[in-house]
This record gives structure tokens, sequence and C-alpha cells, in this order.
């Protein structure tokens, strides 16, 4: 949470299931984010019911210029797609541009989003 409070990040937009805290050394992080960090917490499952929903949280968070991090349980799959359905979504990139620039710009950490995994995520066929 330091860590995240020391780079001005006001926002983050959480890709874990409930059951999946568990995996980790704090056990109720998403409660420590909001009540001990002052963050603005937003959940979503990487399926087409939530799309709009965490299109309109990363857009309001542009518009206020704040910062936003996205996490998953790996940080390369479910991230790498919700950060590709940001940029079809607000640059109106195709979805394997999408893809590429995510990967590109992960250097050095992985990102691994699939076009049919953000397709899906975006209601949107092929």
């Amino acid at each position: 949470m330091a860590f995240m409070k020391q780079r001005g990040i006001t926002r983050v937009l959480s890709l874990l299931a409930m059951d999946e805290e568990d995996l980790y050394a704090y056990p109720g992080y998403q409660q420590l984010l909001t009540q001990e960090g002052g963050l603005v917490l937003q959940t979503a499952n990487l399926d087409a019911d939530c799309a709009a929903s965490a299109m309109s949280f990363l857009k309001e968070a542009e518009e206020a210029q704040e910062k936003v991090v996205v996490v998953c349980t790996t940080g390369i799959d479910d991230t790498g797609c919700m950060l590709a359905a940001w940029l079809v979504h607000r640059y109106e990139l195709e979805v394997d541009a999408a893809c590429e620039e995510v990967v590109k710009s992960a250097r050095p950490s992985k990102r691994s989003p699939t076009a049919a995994k953000v397709n899906a995520f975006l209601g949107k066929g092929g």
C-alpha cells in the first residue's frame, strides 16, 4: 500500500475474486486498501457483465487525472486483457493492436492478453 501511495496511485481496479484473497500475506487486502489506505477500489471479473463498470471506473480516473493500478492474481493474463480492453475502449484501437501494445509496453514484465479474451470481455465477437 505504501508503494502505491508513494507513486500517487489513488485507485485500484482489482480483478481478484474474494476467495483469491487467501493467496496473499494480508487476507482482507481489499478492506485494507479502502479502510486504512484510503484508496478507491473497484472490483471486476473479466467478463462482459463487468466491462461497462470497469471502463467507467478507468474513465473517471482519467478525467480526474488520478493514477490507477490494475491487479489480478499473477499480473499477466487478466491484467493484460484489462489494459488492452481499455486501449480498445479509450483509443479505439483494434483488439490485436491493443494486445500487442500491452505486451510491448510491459517490458521487463510479461503480459499475455489474447484478442479472444479481450473481445469476450468487451462483448464483441471474433
